[in-house]
């Protein structure tokens, strides 16, 4: 995770502790420079170097180096900020570890709480990396094996406290509290940023998370869409077998059927003039106009087998109800139907028309109006069904009947009924078909 990437809060409790801790160290390394400039111009050197047993080094280059690394540790974090590469910012992970225990050998292990900054960056740019823990491990044992009380079993490094004692007693208590205080910041600091680093990883997570169920969300609501597409595909295909199976039966009813009638009635006048025929060629004529009636028979058998599938399966208030609840389903469209018989005594031709053009109707609704509500009413008027189908479409300016409402026109006629289009406020069929038997 790039530091680019965190939370701005993040970056600024990074520079509060880049900041408090680079001074830290300058504090005590400039501490170190007065004391023993104290202890020289008081003449107590001699003495000191009895008590003490060893001295600090050349303080002015440890000042120089301490001031060097500060800045080179401003660069690398500044590098971690701009680079992308994973190399690099393991690099100048370890490159700061480097620094920091130079600085705190420069110190004689007095102070190692610029450690502390290389932890907080191990922390945020090496989570996601392999290893990362070995990487912290090694940090916190260097850490341990660096501080005042470890290094002074090693050897007789100088305390902090040694220079501490050349000043009052009243300066002395002032100058241990601002050292224990300048340590507790220190490592305050520190927790502030690991407390801080952990909520933004939750938030981090959190965010992950939702990601994940709104593209599960998204994943189920395409897959249902999806499949409501194949229902659609699968009912266009149907629509489609349908209505090649319909316009053959038209065609079959309408020249065949109309062709074997005529012939039938011409063989029937066939048969009443020929009274004075011989018994052979009437018996001739009988056999063509019988054999010809049941022509008309097995035409009328084929056009009944060429019925929708829902005609075949239910009767037409039960088909017209299924038709309405799966078209509501797949085109998202409401759909109301009134209708006042419960069941109606019609003949196979007459279902199917009303059925078609109630389909016809709604198809028409949906692809030309793009009607969001459709209302359908069925009503019984003494011997007279009213079948009425208004949306709230686009409508039309200009009502040209194609193909659909020409078809829908041809089947009402075929049953010696009226129809007619508006199109005012959306669109609007009206039909009316005189019924031959009524109610059930």
């Amino acid at each position: 995770m790039e530091i680019s990437r965190t939370d701005g809060k993040l970056k600024i409790i990074m520079l509060i502790m880049y900041v408090i801790l680079s001074i830290d160290a300058l504090f005590y390394v400039t501490f170190v420079r007065v004391s023993m400039h104290r202890v020289v111009s008081s003449g107590k050197a001699r003495s000191f170097l009895n008590e003490v047993g060893s001295l600090p080094g050349n303080m002015q280059r440890v000042q120089f180096w301490v001031c060097a690394a500060v800045i080179l540790l401003g660069f690398s974090w500044i590098l971690r900020q701009l680079t992308l590469s994973r190399k690099i910012e393991i690099s100048s992970i370890v490159f700061d570890f480097i620094l920091c225990l130079s600085v705190t050998v420069a110190l004689d292990f007095n102070y190692n709480g610029l450690f502390l900054w290389a932890f907080a960056n191990c922390l945020l740019y090496t989570k996601h990396y392999e290893h990362w823990y070995m990487m912290m491990g090694a940090g916190v044992l260097i850490y341990i094996a660096t501080s005042p009380s470890a290094a002074i079993v090693r050897h007789g490094a100088w305390m902090i406290s040694d220079l501490i004692s050349v000043f009052s007693a009243k300066t002395q208590a002032y100058l241990t509290a601002l050292f224990s205080m300048i340590n507790a910041i220190s490592i305050v600091l520190f927790f502030i940023f690991c407390l801080m680093l952990i909520v933004h990883k939750q938030k981090t997570i959190d965010n992950i998370n939702d990601l994940y169920e709104r593209l599960t969300l998204a994943n189920e609501m395409l897959r249902e869409s999806n499949l409501k597409y194949e229902e659609l595909m699968d009912e266009n295909a149907r629509m489609a077998k349908v209505m090649e199976r319909n316009r053959i039966a038209r065609e079959v009813h309408d020249t065949i059927g109309h062709t074997l009638t005529g012939l039938a009635a011409g063989l029937d006048a066939c048969v009443a003039l020929s009274a004075g025929a011989s018994d052979t060629l009437k018996s001739q004529l009988n056999l063509l106009s019988e054999v010809c009636r049941q022509g008309i028979v097995d035409v009328r058998k084929s056009v009944s087998q060429l019925r929708p599938d829902a005609l075949e399966r239910q009767n037409l208030l039960q088909a017209v109800r299924a038709l309405i609840e799966k078209t509501e389903h797949v085109a998202n469209t409401e759909i109301s139907f009134d209708c006042n018989v419960d069941a109606l005594w019609l003949g196979e031709d007459e279902e199917h028309a009303i059925y078609r053009l109630i389909q016809e109707g709604i198809t028409n609704s949906i692809r030309h109006g793009k009607a969001k509500k459709i209302d359908i009413v069925l009503h019984r008027n003494d011997f007279m069904l009213r079948i009425d189908i208004r949306d709230d479409g686009q409508g039309a300016d200009f009502i040209d009947e194609g193909f659909g409402l020409r078809h829908m026109r041809e089947r009402v006629e075929m049953l010696q009924g009226q129809i007619t289009f508006k199109s005012d406020n959306g669109f609007e069929i009206e039909a009316y078909i005189p019924m031959r038997r009524g109610e059930k």
